[in-house]
């Protein structure tokens, strides 16, 4: 968060993935770069999402018992792994967490068979969950929060954005994009930012964004 480190994933020729840490300096210049951790048994972490204190790591794994793919935390000051859900017999993994704005909560996609997944909300401090949403089709590729942590932004395959109420569960469309949103970031001045498309098909474009609208307005 404060600009000067940056978190990534490398494979590595053995097909194992190191979590590392790039340094910055003032300038923003590498001067600095140091694995964190690696994950084994052809584990990819897939999405990453640190905490705005820029103390936890949230990041999806399993061990070499599991055929199942959990989320974990690592914690950056001890260095200490924790698993932090546990999926049901007919569940397959647990990913794309992301951490909300004031860092209170976690979001975060659950796959079972037959393609049915849920979106989930977890409290950070308790660890306790609660399914907030039952996806109708493909799980959404990407989520992300809203400024005032009142709504997630999710990225649906059929090439729509839709919001998902974290109070009432309501989903609603936003907007529909070109191709699907393989990656959407909300700033903390409630810009979304979103790359649209397979590398080929990136193309820049700019368009009103809604969640920018007063709430007295949504009603």
């Amino acid at each position: 968060p404060d600009g000067r480190s940056l978190l990534y994933q490398a494979d590595t020729s053995n097909a194992d993935t190191d979590i590392r840490r790039l340094t910055l300096n003032a300038q923003q210049e590498p001067i600095g770069d140091e694995l964190l951790f690696s994950l084994s048994n052809g584990t990819l972490s897939g999405y990453m999402s640190l905490s705005p204190d820029g103390q936890i790591l949230v990041y999806q794994a399993k061990t070499s018992e599991q055929l199942q793919t959990s989320l974990w935390f690592y914690h950056l000051r001890t260095g200490q792994h924790e698993q932090i859900t546990v999926l049901p017999t007919t569940g397959i993994a647990d990913f794309g967490a992301v951490f909300s704005q004031n860092g209170e909560h976690l979001a975060f996609l659950r796959q079972y068979q037959q393609k049915k997944s849920e979106v989930w909300l977890m409290d950070v401090r308790s660890r306790s969950s609660r399914l907030l949403h039952a996806v109708q089709g493909e799980a959404p590729c990407r989520m992300s929060w809203s400024k005032d942590d009142q709504e997630l932004l999710l990225s649906q395959s059929d090439r729509q954005l839709l919001t998902l109420e974290v109070a009432t569960g309501l989903l609603r469309s936003q907007l529909h994009t070109d191709q699907k949103a393989l990656a959407i970031h909300t700033t903390a001045q409630g810009q979304v930012l979103a790359v649209i498309g397979e590398f080929w098909q990136y193309s820049v474009a700019q368009y009103q964004n809604p969640l920018l609208v007063d709430t007295k307005n949504k009603a």
